[in-house]
């Protein structure tokens, strides 16, 4: 009887630790867990599961403090978030292990509910000491980073101490408004919307986020508003470049009827002909001077000059030869008029277009503080 024994309580002890491993080995501890606890919560006895346990249990929660270590040690770009993030998967396992009777007989799970509310109120402490620093009277730069300082201090704690009041009045300190003119030298001038379409899409973009608000140089002096900066966009030294023509020919041959003989059969002729493909590539350059001025004192507060420019293609066919060679009936290859439409106008508006790009661009990092 001893003899059977043995070598079936060997097979026992092997499946075990084979099953007990398909959870100790996963690449994910945290989904480990979970499928442990989910067999324990439908077969509270499952051996495998109750070995996997405390295994698993460890290795999850050692991968959350390494990580959380690495973000201490980083100090990388919101790097008190990504710590918090990781308490509150710590945490998480803590809920789900104590949720369960059999789990928590077995493994004392850590709470780390402490640790995240230190981290928050460390965390909104810094950015509000920040924040207070640059509030005082002075640059409208200092001010919004004060409104950004603020800002974050509260993703941590909402309305901690008075940072919404604060951010609130580091906003209205901060706000400016914008009156953009007119293109200067604009190369399309049948396209005159260029700063009341600016005025639309930075209002859109910038809503609700960085204290401004815009109006075309129109609109300000009808309504009698002072703007505090103003906006100047030129665009000068326009250049079109000669165009870049390449060329391809297609030939066709085509077995026609031209006529019978007198035995009433078809006589066949081969005719010819050949399209001609022509692509006229064109170029346009030009200098986009951006000026953004602060009304009441003429200082620049941002001026560049950056390189535009605009692309354009013409096709032409032209056919030559015997129509019928085209195809099997008499209308032939169907060929547009000889002759390319002026590309004139695309290359001046591809020009307006990406003076239009780097002002919005330009404007709205300068709003931004950045």
């Amino acid at each position: 009887m001893k003899k059977i024994c043995y070598p079936l309580l060997t097979v026992i002890v092997l499946y075990s630790c084979a099953t007990s491993g398909y959870y100790t080995k996963q690449v994910d501890q945290d989904i480990a867990l979970k499928q442990v606890l989910k067999k324990l919560e439908k077969k509270s006895s499952d051996k495998s599961a109750l070995e996997a346990l405390p295994v698993v249990y460890t290795q999850a929660r050692e991968k959350h403090l390494k990580a959380i270590a690495f973000f201490g040690e980083s100090k990388q770009d919101d790097y008190e978030h990504k710590i918090i993030d990781q308490y509150i998967l710590l945490q998480n396992l803590h809920v789900a292990i104590i949720k369960s009777a059999v789990a928590s007989s077995l493994v004392t799970p850590f709470s780390y509910e402490k640790e995240i509310a230190n981290t928050r109120q460390s965390a909104a402490e810094k950015y509000y000491i920040i924040a207070n620093d640059f509030s005082k009277p002075g640059k409208r730069d200092d001010q919004i980073r004060a409104m950004k300082a603020f800002k974050n201090c509260m993703s941590f704690l909402n309305n901690y101490k008075d940072s919404k009041s604060r951010m609130q009045q580091a906003y209205d300190s901060a706000f400016v408004k914008i009156a953009i003119y007119p293109l200067i030298n604009n190369p399309s001038p049948n396209l005159n919307n260029f700063e009341a379409r600016l005025c639309k899409e930075l209002a859109l973009q910038n809503k609700n986020v960085y204290p401004a608000k815009y109006f075309t140089a129109e609109e300000a002096q009808q309504k009698n508003i002072e703007a505090d900066w103003a906006v100047y966009v030129a665009v000068n030294n326009v250049e079109m470049e000669a165009p870049v023509v390449s060329t391809t020919t297609n030939n066709y041959t085509n077995k026609v009827v031209n006529g019978r003989d007198s035995l009433g059969r078809n006589i066949y002729e081969t005719v010819y002909g050949s399209v001609d493909n022509e692509t006229a590539s064109y170029a346009s350059s030009a200098e986009i001077n951006i000026d953004i001025i602060e009304v009441n004192t003429g200082k620049f507060i941002y001026s560049n000059i950056f390189a535009g420019g605009g692309a354009a293609a013409t096709f032409t066919r032209t056919y030559t030869g015997d129509p019928r060679a085209g195809g099997g009936s008499t209308t032939g290859i169907n060929i547009p008029e000889t002759g390319q439409q002026q590309p004139m106008e695309k290359l001046l508006t591809g020009i307006k277009e990406s003076a239009y790009l780097k002002v919005k661009e330009i404007i709205l990092a300068t709003v931004a503080g950045n």
